[in-house]
């Protein structure tokens, strides 16, 4: 039950750690490999720090061993459990050309041996036995080593077989296997089989099996001289199409990496032709010092770190509300670099907004970026340190500040009116006396003007002169008692300026019409 709770929270933080926001850096020095395929991460925070074509479709060769273990590990709660080779294992591997421990029928052998030289030998027939004891059929074991690697996060990797053994549709990428490498670094019961370099089973049925491991990188006395005392477990495969390859755990000064490099050669050394080189190892063991010398891991921030203040609202007790990220954030920069290059930058809409009351201790309330050499390389939540209440009084205060101004304009536009309305007031009655002066003037110029020619000051019209008197016609008697018809004067009247009315002593002509 302990082994079993252990796998499932090393399964949930694996998958956790790939969900991580993490970027890729530029470094400086990185050493030339000569091997097409590679990819080199930390496994504590899953940060890049070298690939080259590592999402390139190639044959997985023997590293697909790793998942076939970690395949037999989830699905055999007991692993001291004494399983049976099968009796067609030889029927199984004959004319395959892979490599084999040349098991016997009937044998017994526990599955932690199994696995064992499953992953020092990369052995068909080892494999053959685990998968037919775990599952009913090969394919049905195959078809849950597809579901591991799902599960792991692999988005192009389709495994056809049990072997490594180059088929079609068959492929992973280096970026995959380096998923499937650190799920299974985080299994106790894999690291204590894969960390081995030599293996011995001395009793069984009919024979003894032993086998030293073919992952120089963790042998003294290997051919090459590829050791380095830093690597933890390592996994290796070579077929025609997948070249040499090896992954390797490697762990050093609190430093921890996962390297894969793929599609090696096996060639000599330009100028050397007393030993070839396998280009797989050395290249991994090129990345390996480079990446402990090279590459230094920095705190950049922790729950501790005080990003920003930010303006807060309806809080009676603070006007402001202190912001931390959410997590800590370690991450891998060149050496030559300090932590005082990178700046850590809250986000925009944090820094333009308020925020308001209540809040409860550890809320999100925004992001923050941090950036090193004008990029973004990596991202957190920023959230609160303490809980602050909601205050009706500081909510009321914060809308009357809020209004405010437009209370002030409202006020100063009245005062502005009010202000003008006065002016304009003052201005006429300064106006008033000349206006009426000028009306008397007007009024008396045209009564001047009536006088003169006999208007009537009210209808300012004219009188009809006087006639020098004529005989009146005599009227028959029938008209007699007739009147004769009233005449109005306004309408019969019509004045010649030739004709000049009489003029009255003491009356004088102003003409002046317009003083």
């Amino acid at each position: 039950m302990k082994r079993l709770l252990t796998n499932i929270v090393a399964t949930c933080l694996c998958i956790f750690l790939f969900t991580t926001y993490v970027s890729a850096i530029s470094f400086d020095d990185i050493p030339e490999i000569t091997s097409e395929i590679a990819f080199v991460a930390c496994k504590d925070n899953d940060q890049v720090v070298f690939e080259k074509n590592a999402d390139l479709p190639v044959s997985p060769a023997g590293l697909l061993g790793v998942c076939v273990a970690m395949v037999v590990i989830e699905s055999n709660p007991d692993l001291n459990r004494l399983v049976t080779v099968p009796s067609d294992v030889d029927d199984f591997v004959r004319g395959t050309d892979a490599a084999t421990l040349n098991l016997d029928a009937g044998d017994r052998l526990s599955v932690r041996d199994l696995l064992t030289f499953s992953i020092i030998r990369s052995a068909a027939d080892v494999s053959y036995t685990l998968a037919m004891n775990t599952c009913s059929t090969v394919d049905e074991f195959v078809s849950k080593m597809n579901d591991y690697a799902q599960k792991c996060g692999c988005a192009n990797t389709v495994f056809k077989n049990i072997t490594g053994l180059d088929t079609d549709g068959q492929y992973t990428t280096a970026r995959d296997m380096w998923k499937i490498a650190k799920a299974a670094s985080l299994n106790f019961d894999f690291i204590s089989v894969a960390s081995l370099t030599y293996h011995e089973v001395e009793e069984t049925e009919h024979n003894a099996y032993y086998y030293a491991d073919t992952t120089l990188l963790m042998r003294k006395s290997g051919y090459g001289n590829y050791y380095s005392s830093y690597i933890i477990w390592g996994k290796t495969g070579n077929t025609s199409q997948a070249g040499r390859c090896v992954t390797v755990e490697a762990t050093h000064d609190g430093y921890t990496y996962i390297y894969v490099v793929m599609k090696g050669d096996f060639d000599y050394p330009e100028g050397v032709t007393s030993m070839k080189r396998d280009y797989s190892f050395y290249d991994c063991k090129q990345l390996l010092s480079w990446s402990f010398n090279s590459v230094k891991l920095q705190t950049l921030c922790d729950t501790n770190t005080l990003i920003a203040t930010i303006p807060l609202k309806n809080s009676s007790k603070t006007d402001y509300l202190a912001v931390y990220p959410a997590q800590q954030i370690r991450m891998l920069l060149p050496s030559s670099v300090s932590k005082d290059a990178v700046i850590i930058e809250i986000d925009e809409n944090l820094t333009k907004d308020t925020l308001y009351a209540p809040i409860g201790a550890g809320e999100v309330v925004g992001r923050a970026n941090i950036y090193y050499a004008k990029e973004v390389i990596a991202s957190v939540d920023l959230v609160t340190a303490q809980a602050v209440m909601f205050s009706p009084g500081a909510a009321i205060k914060s809308v009357f500040l809020k209004i405010l101004p437009y209370i002030v304009i409202f006020f100063i536009l009245i005062i502005v009116y009010v202000l003008l309305h006065i002016f304009s007031g003052f201005t006429l009655s300064l106006k008033s006396p000349r206006i009426s002066l000028n009306q008397n003037i007007r009024r008396r110029n045209m009564n001047n003007l009536a006088r003169m020619f006999g208007a009537d000051n009210h209808s300012r019209t004219y009188k009809k002169p006087p006639q020098r008197p004529t005989q009146q016609p005599q009227r028959s008697p029938q008209n007699k008692n007739k009147k004769p018809p009233k005449t109005d004067d306004k309408d019969d009247f019509t004045m010649s300026f030739y004709d000049e009315p009489s003029k009255k002593k003491g009356d004088d002509y102003n003409f002046d019409l317009f003083t």
